[in-house]
């Protein structure tokens, strides 16, 4: 879970209660002396509106401290040290923060009473890489990852052929391309059908939608075919694989695109 600095501001002060022990009795000597409900009601009200107001108010519930992520790429909105923790729209600041710091998959934002806001951040892991002008880090929900190297990461399978002519994806962003989130989606499938073998995904190739392929870091190509009939061909994978490492075999390819896998002899 990523670190988190803390601001703090002047000496805390020991915050004050507007509804105090005085309130409280007086409410007891009302229902005592059968006062009609709606005046302890009405009381009651007007008492709570005073509590909010003395607390959006009062310089002991100010933000003083501000607790949030320390990594070098974390940015932060507009000032909010100072401001009473009350007004502070802690849905709103999820967005913005959410907005400035998009290589973080979810926000949240929390009030610690007196004077406190903790910013809890999780940030985004990668499970391939993307190949394009650069090769990028690419996550699950389809965010590219800002900053491209020239070569790839050799722990990471490559994804190829997601861009098209007046489709261009952007780093940076969650890029909804359909080839793209066709390439997620068989990758999560992937890791799912193939952990259990000790087997590691190489490459992916979606350039095609009839023709998906991707390549296992052994070298074996699999030929899946249409991408309406994913989740057929995949089901014929895991037996596949389990019988080519009972025999000790590594083929060129596995095609299953037919009834029945073809298995390609190198």
């Amino acid at each position: 879970m990523p670190t988190r600095r803390r601001t703090r501001g002047s000496r805390q002060r020991r915050p004050t209660w507007p509804v105090g022990p005085q309130a409280l009795r007086a409410l007891r000597w009302l229902a005592r002396r059968g006062a009609p409900l709606w005046t302890i009601a009405l009381l009651t009200w007007l008492g709570w509106l005073v509590a909010i107001h003395h607390l959006e108010q009062s310089p002991a519930f100010l933000v003083r401290q501000i607790e949030e992520p320390t990594t070098p790429d974390w940015h932060r909105v507009s000032a909010i040290a100072a401001q009473p923790l009350l007004q502070v729209n802690i849905a709103s600041l999820a967005v913005q923060l959410q907005a400035t710091n998009p290589h973080m998959r979810s926000i949240r934002v929390t009030r610690q009473w007196p004077d406190r806001l903790v910013i809890d951040a999780v940030p985004r892991q990668p499970i391939a890489q993307v190949r394009l002008r650069q090769f990028f880090l690419l996550d699950a929900d389809g965010f590219i990852f800002p900053t491209g190297t020239t070569g790839p990461q050799p722990e990471l399978p490559i994804v190829d052929g997601v861009e098209q002519i007046g489709h261009h994806l952007t780093p940076g962003h969650v890029n909804t391309s359909a080839r793209l989130q066709l390439a997620v989606r068989l990758l999560t499938q992937l890791q799912r059908e193939i952990a259990h073998h000790g087997e590691h995904i190489a490459l992916v190739n979606v350039a095609d939608d009839r023709h998906i392929t991707f390549r296992l870091r052994q070298g074996i190509e699999v030929r899946l075919g249409d991408a309406a009939h994913l989740s057929q061909a995949l089901r014929q994978l895991a037996p596949v694989l389990a019988k080519l490492k009972e025999d000790n075999l590594v083929p060129q390819y596995i095609d299953l695109r037919f009834a029945d896998p073809v298995i390609g002899p190198r």
